[in-house]
């Protein structure tokens, strides 16, 4: 039998950095590109399931009803961004210009650290020949993506970020359970 989970996962960025497209992408909402760009007014939450296993030890299956998040990158919904971290799971980043780095690094700061969540959490997704030389970012997993040369290697960074999100929940469930037990 596999465990239902529920993640929440945000993804956010810069403005014009792809993330809708990312995000219909992973959903399969979308199977083009195509059209002009509509900047996402605040947030846009896209529902589905998928079906993956563990990445720990335990290789436990599992059913994942995931909330995908696509958070404007425009600051002037800024107010409203406590709103949308809060439960949050886990947090995707993209970006595709060296000179959206520092904005990247204040985007971790408040979706990520400000949220205690660890970096195993987080995933950058670059597209292009971009690479985090932040130190700050050099925990966070890098994948370098185009969705249309290559989709595959996108769906199994995906795919692997779920499974991690997953083992750290599974581990955090058991050690809210084991304080239950210990109280």
């Amino acid at each position: 039998m596999s465990v239902v989970f529920k993640p929440k996962i945000l993804v956010v960025g810069p403005c014009e950095a792809g993330k809708s497209y990312i995000s219909n992408f992973i959903a399969e909402a979308t199977e083009s590109r195509g059209g002009e760009y509509h900047p996402t007014q605040g947030v846009r939450i896209l529902e589905f399931e998928c079906y993956g296993e563990s990445a720990d030890e335990t290789k436990k299956s599992f059913k994942a009803e995931v909330e995908l998040w696509d958070c404007s990158g425009n600051r002037k919904y800024e107010s409203c961004w406590p709103a949308f971290w809060h439960g949050s799971n886990g947090v995707i980043l993209v970006y595709r210009k060296r000179s959206e780095e520092q904005a990247v690094e204040q985007w971790y700061d408040l979706f990520v650290a400000r949220q205690h969540l660890k970096d195993s959490q987080c995933i950058i997704f670059t597209q292009g020949d971009v690479s985090p030389s932040s130190q700050k970012l050099n925990g966070v997993h890098n994948v370098s993506i185009n969705i249309e040369k290559d989709p595959e290697e996108a769906r199994v960074a995906f795919n692997s970020f779920l499974a991690s999100l997953f083992a750290n929940w599974q581990s955090t469930q058991i050690d809210e359970e084991d304080g239950i037990i210990s109280a």
